[in-house]
């Protein structure tokens, strides 16, 4: 099999025509990404815009320069992202109302970018169609946003940075976490995998690390769940299974505020991979067949993701630009280069 090709530019510049700007448009057409678009297209540019108040997220001069190029093509594009289930107790991504909201404080919107954003999977994040994938490795079916279904083509247009899940995310998780609706991310968190008590995805209590009702957040814990199956009692934290539907709400409340009561079994992480990249194939099922690139900015890479309201030190300096028109082969290349990083 042929190796994939994957273009890069590095970081910094000493003059205009070096810009990062210039760099992505330059790139965008050196691995044939204008191939993707017919005249007239609708083009999803797909990004991820970032939670409330986090600051590493892609900046909207990178989005506007890939929105110019595919207007440059003749496409018509709209930049989107998805609804967010409701992974913590204050999160501004679970409507698409919200959504927009926060997008805008980002920067993300008509004045800066010259098109719409537009939240792909409905005001709730149901407007979706199920795709089956039996050749998945764990999932056999996702579910993906109505809007980047009914696209012509896309740009898959990633902040590259860490993931306390996956370890890293790009273009692969914003196609299999970002490319979902909800019930699709419920797929993606395995919520209809394995049995409960295994906690194979599901939240792992650790009953012996948690203060109970002693503890500040213990009403914060119990508000976190949307489906009401945490109670916090004297001697810890108590959680019905049965009512459970694997949001992420509590093990995220609890991680956030530094408590240690509720988290995540180790060996729940290279499933949740594996996993999300059978969804992310499901997302590249409903395109046509060269009908999708990608590119990404290495920037701005903090530890977490851009779902986090907050960001810590970055974990290397800015590394450059990606494109291809092969998701893992890009991914691949820039975990490679931020490894070599300093």
């Amino acid at each position: 099999m042929a190796k994939s090709k994957v273009w890069f530019a590095a970081a910094g510049a000493t003059n205009w025509t070096e810009s990062t700007i210039a760099k992505a448009k330059d790139l965008f057409y050196a691995a044939g990404l204008n191939k993707c678009i017919a005249k007239d297209d609708s083009v999803a540019i797909k990004i991820h815009c970032g939670e409330y108040n986090r600051t590493a997220c892609l900046r909207p001069e990178f989005v506007a320069a890939i929105v110019e190029e595919v207007k440059a093509c003749g496409g018509r594009p709209f930049v989107t992202d998805s609804t967010t289930l409701t992974y913590h107790l204050f999160n501004n991504r679970c409507t698409g109302q919200m959504e927009v909201e926060g997008a805008n404080r980002h920067g993300l919107n008509w004045a800066s970018l010259q098109a719409p954003f537009i939240v792909h999977d409905g005001f709730f994040g149901e407007d979706d169609l199920r795709i089956d994938i039996p050749e998945g490795n764990i999932l056999k079916e996702t579910y993906v946003g109505r809007g980047l279904y009914e696209a012509d083509a896309c740009i898959n247009l990633a902040h590259a940075k860490g993931h306390p899940i996956t370890a890293y995310g790009g273009c692969i998780k914003n196609f299999g976490i970002g490319g979902q609706s909800k019930r699709g991310k419920y797929q993606t968190h395995l919520a209809f995998w394995g049995d409960p008590s295994d906690n194979i995805g599901y939240p792992k209590v650790n009953k012996s690390a948690c203060k109970g009702t002693a503890c500040a957040y213990a009403k914060m814990c119990e508000d976190s769940c949307p489906d009401e199956a945490i109670k916090v009692a004297a001697d810890g934290v108590n959680l019905d299974y049965s009512k459970c539907a694997l949001c992420y709400s509590c093990q995220v409340t609890c991680m956030f505020t530094g408590m240690a009561g509720i988290g995540f079994r180790d060996d729940y992480f290279p499933l949740a991979q594996i996993a999300m990249s059978d969804a992310c194939q499901g997302v590249i099922k409903t395109f046509k067949p060269g009908k999708i690139g990608y590119m990404a900015y290495a920037f701005d890479i903090a530890p977490e993701c851009d779902c986090f309201p907050w960001n810590g030190n970055y974990v290397t300096p800015d590394v450059g630009v990606f494109a291809s028109s092969d998701v893992v082969a890009i991914d691949t290349a820039i975990c490679d280069a931020i490894d070599k990083a300093p």
